[in-house]
């Protein structure tokens, strides 16, 4: 908590702002991102909390930390740990807009992908809200790979823990996309 205030608020010395030279936020980048793998929830809930902070942060006082400057979605994708995958929820939701269009485009189908896994049910709540996430911004990506999406969501429901992860992701498409669903409306009343 207390490296997250101090990168959400630098110091300022002789009315003037000091951000953390390239080199100490690049140590500071890559020691986060490694913790987001470790298996202790308190350590990658830390660490996920600080990322998705200062990442998507709009005041621009530590700009070596902003989305645009790390490779966050590929290494988060890559390594889909609990950690990581909540720290990609978090900066889904809080700065989707902030993210590069080719990290989404990059990081969706490897998404979809892990739904089709045989994962425990935090792997894929946490995939889906990923997913959910992205939908009002609808990228490329999500458009192409719409009907795997839709398939999973449909093998997902069968799963008690997911149903409600998966409402909500059908609401999601709904409330902004209607017509991507139009095809697939017969099993959506089923379900």
């Amino acid at each position: 908590l207390m490296l997250k205030n101090a990168l959400l608020r630098p110091p300022i010395i002789d009315h003037r702002i000091h951000s953390l030279p390239i080199e100490t936020a690049h140590e500071i980048q890559h020691r986060l991102l490694s913790s987001l793998n470790n298996s202790n929830p308190a350590l990658y809930n830390v660490a996920s909390s600080v990322i998705a902070a200062v990442a998507v942060n709009k005041d621009g006082l530590q700009p070596h930390f902003h989305v645009s400057n790390w490779t966050i979605i590929s290494n988060l994708v890559e390594t889909p740990s609990t950690g990581s995958l909540l720290t990609l929820s978090k900066l889904l939701l809080d700065g989707i807009d902030e993210i590069p269009i080719s990290q989404l485009d990059y990081a969706i189908p490897v998404l979809i992908q892990l739904l089709f896994n045989d994962a425990h049910t935090n792997t894929h709540t946490n995939v889906l809200k990923c997913l959910m996430h992205c939908v009002p911004r609808m990228p490329s990506a999500l458009i192409a790979h719409l009907d795997e999406y839709i398939s999973s969501l449909s093998r997902l429901s069968e799963v008690p823990q997911l149903r409600t992860t998966v409402i909500q992701s059908l609401t999601a498409i709904l409330e902004v996309h209607c017509a991507f669903l139009e095809e697939h409306s017969t099993a959506i009343v089923r379900f």
